[in-house]
Order: C-alpha cells, then sequence, then structure tokens
C-alpha cells in the first residue's frame, strides 16, 4: 500500500469513515447472502447456508465482471444458476431465486420513486407557495 494512503487512512477522521464504510459493506453483503438463503428456503429449496454464501460470491463476482451491463442484467441471474449447480441443486432453482430478488428489486424501486414523488411535492409546495395572479 503506498505510504501517502497508509498515512490517510490511519488519519483519525478518514480512518474512521473508512471502518465505517467497510462495516456497511459487510452488513450489504451478509443481507444479500441472508435474502439468497430465505428467498430459496421460501420455495422450498434445500439451500444450505455455506451454499447461499458461495451464491453470494459468486454474485459479486459476475457483478464485477458485468460492470458495463445497465443493471449487470443477467450477471445475478447467471451467478445464482452456476451457484445453485454447484450446490447439486436444479439451475432453473437458481433462476427462480434471481426472478424473485428481481421483483423484490422492482417493488422497493417503486415505492421509493414514489415516496421520493410524494416527498418533492410537499416540499415544493411548502417552499414555494401557489401564487395568486393578480389581474391589472
Amino acid at each position: 500500500m503506498p505510504r501517502s494512503l497508509d498515512i490517510l487512512l490511519a488519519s483519525t477522521t478518514h480512518g474512521q469513515a473508512f471502518r465505517r464504510a467497510v462495516g456497511w459493506h459487510v452488513v450489504e453483503r451478509t443481507l444479500v447472502v441472508a435474502e439468497v438463503w430465505l428467498i430459496a428456503t421460501l420455495l422450498g429449496l434445500p439451500l444450505t447456508p455455506s451454499a447461499a454464501l458461495l451464491a453470494g460470491g459468486l454474485m459479486t463476482l459476475f457483478g464485477v465482471a458485468a460492470v458495463l451491463l445497465p443493471a449487470q442484467a443477467g450477471a445475478h441471474e447467471g451467478a445464482l444458476i452456476v451457484a445453485f449447480e454447484l450446490a447439486h441443486l436444479p439451475g432453473a432453482a437458481g433462476l427462480s431465486v434471481a426472478l424473485v430478488r428481481r421483483a423484490r428489486q422492482l417493488v422497493t424501486t417503486a415505492a421509493g420513486l414514489l415516496l421520493l414523488l410524494r416527498e418533492g411535492e410537499r416540499t415544493l409546495a411548502t417552499d414555494f407557495p401557489r401564487q395568486r395572479s393578480v389581474e391589472p
């Protein structure tokens, strides 16, 4: 590691921010693995926690490889197919889990957009109240 980067990361402010960022990243990756395991379990698939961890790792690997694709289209799906086949489960089951994850992403994105639009309208109404037109 370059000496200047060592000094930067060791400094109190940047070091704390870096550790906090790494901590949040670990939480996010853990939630992805838990989500894959939970969806598989709810679909009645016997996915072990270690196979779910493998799936999470492959999804990260495939996602990095497909960084230039919009929404990494097909990368996570392919990763889950490969992971399920490596776990001696049908690849179609991995695709099913991937499609449920995509549906969840669509629902949460739509909910977020609706909240954003609602908040935006409220902010505009508060910051810029309607002016009555004055007729000459």
